[in-house]
């Protein structure tokens, strides 16, 4: 595990006076202990047992040695490594190296009980729970609203002073309210562990957490049992990323203290109104795992997933968090018995390469279908590319039963010929080529007015060009630069396309698209 060699001297003082030479060494991974074998080359991260006299004359960076014997020379102390004298040890090098062995096993074994603990969701007073043997002190985890979620007390009962969990608090007691709440505006904002006092005067380490800039709660160690030594302070901050990464976890799937990216989404899915700030908020989450580019520099998408051969409820938890693994910085929720998984790829991205190849193994494994919408901006429409995710689902379904994905983009037509438009508005058929043809228009050359007259005559080019009075050369130049936005080579698609350019209000929509996106 990560340990600083203060962590070592602390713990070892327990046994042993001690005294340390050499300006220490940082938190790192440190081995278990081997001897020292004199002229033997030094490894960094290794705590050695030696003899004082058999230690090296240049001082190796970033290495403990736990020595016995003469005091060890000065020019250790001008060194970035760490030399641990026992000056009153009589048990020889065996012993201390036993001490060290078991001192080191102890933390091995706590952080080993933390992870596991950890990976299998247990709740913050199991990390509390597993913690009291190592900080014999009080420790408290509160919440962003200062509510305890764990905490543990001196047993009154036991005749040794122990400290054991509690559960009789639901809030701060009331003695610690006022230091918190009058400290409250200005402690949140500390990024880095700091102090405080109590009533009572007793000194307390405390750490925040964030999720960005979001403040999520805190954990504090408090001198009860007896006083806060460096190498607690050490090992309290390894408890506290395990704290940090549970309440982060619990804040993303529970919903119930922060507002995040998945609770947004269950309300719009169920048609309640979520407010702009609410929406920022979740935003903000997803935000920091995006790099310099941000939300700004995606897109995002919508992809529904069914068992369309059996049905039945899927196991949520293990599904979702399946799906947000293979697909990109994806949020995944369980909604009408599907899987709905909202992701985000880059502006320059494809979801052929981002989502349906990922997604192919997993689908064909499971046995399970995927709708996949449009890219959109505007997460408030997050509702509208689920219903066009779901009916790509469907439509494709009933086409081509054998795929396992299917792409708005492939059937819309589909669609519409079954459906006109259905429940979508023009805006979200209209398929991006048009606006961007739209774009390339100007007051000399109506491209959209170009492409319909073209279909509507069977793409005869003389005949086009007749109906709008153009040379024919000039028709052909037209129609070059048509094809550098538009397929024109596919007659499903040359469909599609001239019923889009049939649809109401077809002009105003592509205006509108021109002006978004």
């Amino acid at each position: 595990m990560r340990l600083s060699s203060d962590v070592l001297f602390g713990l070892l003082s327990e046994k042993y006076h001690l005294e340390r030479f050499g300006k220490g060494v940082r938190r790192q991974e440190l081995s278990l202990p081997v001897f020292w074998q004199r002229g033997g080359e030094a490894r960094k991260g290794s705590v050695y047992i030696a003899h004082a006299g058999d230690l090296p004359s240049r001082p190796p960076e970033d290495c403990i040695f736990i020595c016995d014997g003469t005091r060890p020379p000065k020019v250790w102390n001008m060194w970035p490594c760490d030399v641990i004298y026992v000056t009153d040890s009589h048990e020889g090098l065996i012993n201390i190296f036993n001490t060290v062995q078991q001192v080191l096993d102890r933390l091995i074994s706590w952080e080993t009980h933390m992870q596991r603990l950890q990976t299998t969701g247990a709740s913050i007073r199991d990390l509390v729970e597993e913690s009291i043997p190592i900080f014999d002190n009080r420790i408290t985890v509160c919440d962003y609203e200062l509510r305890i979620l764990a905490t543990c007390e001196i047993d009154e009962d036991d005749p040794e002073g122990g400290v054991r969990m509690y559960d009789k608090l639901k809030q701060v007691p009331a003695e610690h309210i006022p230091s918190m709440i009058n400290g409250r505006t200005s402690a949140i904002r500390n990024r880095e562990p700091y102090f405080y006092n109590t009533l009572k005067g007793k000194e307390t380490y405390c750490i925040n957490f964030y999720l960005g800039d979001i403040y999520i709660g805190s954990c504090s160690l408090q001198e009860q049992v007896h006083a806060l030594a460096p190498h607690d302070l050490d090992l309290f901050q390894v408890f506290a990323e395990y704290v940090r990464g549970t309440l982060a976890l619990q804040a993303r799937s529970v919903g119930n203290q922060l507002v995040t990216a998945r609770t947004v989404f269950e309300q719009l899915l169920s048609g309640y109104p979520v407010s702009q700030s609410d929406m920022n908020h979740a935003l903000k989450l997803i935000d920091l795992n995006l790099g310099e580019r941000g939300i700004e520099g995606h897109k995002w998408c919508c992809v529904v997933i069914q068992n369309t051969h059996n049905g039945g409820a899927l196991p949520e938890g293990y599904l979702c968090t399946t799906v947000e693994s293979i697909l990109p910085n994806a949020t995944a929720l369980v909604y009408n018995d599907a899987i709905v998984a909202y992701c985000l790829i880059k502006n320059e991205g494809h979801r052929q390469a981002e989502i349906c190849d990922p997604l192919q193994a997993y689908l064909a494994d499971m046995g399970f279908k995927a709708g996949i919408s449009r890219t959109f901006l505007d997460s408030f429409h997050a509702r509208d590319y689920y219903r066009q995710a779901l009916a790509t689902l469907e439509t494709g379904f009933e086409c081509d039963p054998d795929r396992s994905w299917y792409l708005f983009g492939d059937y819309a037509l589909d669609y519409m010929l079954l459906r006109c438009c259905g429940e979508f508005s023009t805006e979200m058929m209209v398929p991006p080529e048009l606006v961007r043809l739209y774009r390339r228009s100007s007051t000399d050359v109506d491209y959209i007015e170009t492409l319909r007259t073209f279909l509507d005559n069977d793409c005869r080019i003389t005949q086009t060009a007749n109906v709008l009075y153009l040379h024919r050369t000039t028709m052909v130049k037209r129609l070059e630069k048509m094809r550098e936005h538009v397929n024109l080579d596919d007659p499903d698609r040359r469909l599609y396309l001239r019923m889009c350019l049939h649809l109401p209000d077809i002009e105003q929509t592509l205006e509108a698209c021109s002006d978004v996106s």
